[in-house]
């Protein structure tokens, strides 16, 4: 199946525990537990993925505490992206602050231009009108104000990220098979698995070789 559409996202808020979940959108906040399979579905989890008996295929997973399921993908090389050690949460909040960092910077720069070149002619300023003046002084004030604004914004966004590290486990666990068509998104990394992969193994980000190994796998 390929992905969506899928209906409006439901707020599971804690732990959801279910047989199976297919062509749907969650979100939870605690763990996923699903006993069979997870097909074609747009998961956002804070907690952990855990597929027990079966595949999780098509669709997308977002889970903070990491995915585990017997089988990752099909073997029709259905496309399903997994994003282990994310905050959907967090990440939203960082696109707002992102989306206002980039007004306040339109605004400098527009603020910037229009000042410039009476900056660049100082013997002249000192001939402007004194209300000419004092629009300008207001002008430098309000362009001032907006950087230390930025700056704050972009000390938010720094401990929003510091925030979502914190606490993740940016890993992937399969005990079967992960099938061609798997794409892994870990931190700054990305991998599409070309070919089948055989487990139980444990999928990570190494950001010392910036990628995405694949370690055998067995639980302690």
């Amino acid at each position: 199946p390929g992905p969506g559409p899928y209906a409006p996202t439901t707020d599971c808020g804690g732990t959801l525990t279910a047989k199976y979940l297919n062509a749907v959108s969650v979100q939870a906040r605690g763990d996923i537990v699903v006993n069979n399979e997870i097909v074609d579905c747009r998961i956002l989890c804070l907690g952990r993925v855990y597929v027990k008996a079966g595949a999780a295929y098509g669709g997308s997973i977002m889970a903070k505490k990491g995915i585990e399921a017997l089988d990752l993908g099909d073997d029709m090389a259905v496309k399903t992206t997994l994003t282990p050690g994310d905050d959907f949460e967090l990440n939203q909040a960082c696109l707002e602050v992102e989306e206002s960092l980039q007004q306040k910077n339109k605004e400098m720069i527009a603020i910037s231009n229009r000042i410039a070149p009476l900056m660049k002619k100082k013997e002249q300023l000192k001939n402007l009108p004194e209300e000419t003046k004092n629009k300008l002084k207001e002008t430098i004030q309000h362009l001032n104000e907006l950087r230390e604004e930025r700056d704050r914004l972009n000390q938010h966004k720094n401990d929003l990220m510091a925030q979502e590290v914190k606490d993740a486990v940016p890993e992937v666990i399969v005990h079967r098979y992960v099938y061609a068509g798997v794409i892994l998104k870990i931190g700054n990394t990305r991998r599409q698995v070309s070919s089948q992969l055989e487990g139980p193994l444990r999928l990570y980000e190494d950001r010392q070789k910036e990628m995405i190994s694949v370690e055998p796998y067995s639980r302690k």
